[in-house]
């Protein structure tokens, strides 16, 4: 079985945590309960059951509006969290299994990487008919602040990734809160 951790933690509103699983399903369980060591069912504030194979990615949006969910169907569900996470909309468009996510700080952008290096943006506001449509000009979104930074291939990450013959080398990055360090 292909197995990928996804988890993410939301501090807005509600201190929520999402685990995405090897199943498909999402859950979302309340970090306090968490911490006081209650029963699972008592921890669980939504199932979600929209997918069917392994959850890749799980992303909180940085004002806690939205929970964006990656999964090897080639989609990004992007779930409303104060409608009980309620499925906003679906971004289709990647051609590989989907591996990273980041939010602007806007909390409207997304960015995606798929495992063959595709970079994606999607902006949740465009939503139609539950369809999210890739950003066609995405270079106007080059100096956009984004919260995190774990997509491998973006535009800033460009000049440290060639230090790999291979991007696909790339597992995984990460960004330094201040900006100044990123790790490959």
């Amino acid at each position: 079985s292909d197995s990928d951790a996804a988890v993410d933690y939301s501090l807005q509103s509600h201190e929520h945590l999402a685990v995405g699983l090897d199943d498909g399903c999402v859950v979302v369980l309340d970090a306090a309960a968490v911490r006081r060591g209650l029963e699972y069912q008592e921890c669980l504030v939504v199932k979600l059951t929209q997918r069917t194979r392994c959850i890749t990615d799980v992303k909180f949006a940085p004002n806690g509006a939205y929970l964006a969910v990656a999964s090897y169907d080639n989609v990004i569900d992007v779930y409303m969290v104060k409608n009980k996470y309620t499925r906003w909309g679906v971004c289709r468009g990647h051609r590989d299994v989907i591996r990273h996510m980041d939010w602007a700080s806007d909390s409207c952008t997304l960015r995606s990487n798929d495992s063959s290096q595709e970079l994606l943006h999607w902006n949740v506001k465009t939503m139609r008919k539950g369809q999210i449509s890739a950003v066609e000009r995405a270079h106007e979104l080059n100096d956009l602040a984004w919260c995190t930074a774990t997509c491998p291939m973006t535009w800033a990450t460009q000049g440290p990734c060639q230090a790999y013959s291979d991007a696909s080398e790339i597992a995984a990055v990460d960004r330094s809160p201040n900006g100044a360090l990123l790790v490959a």
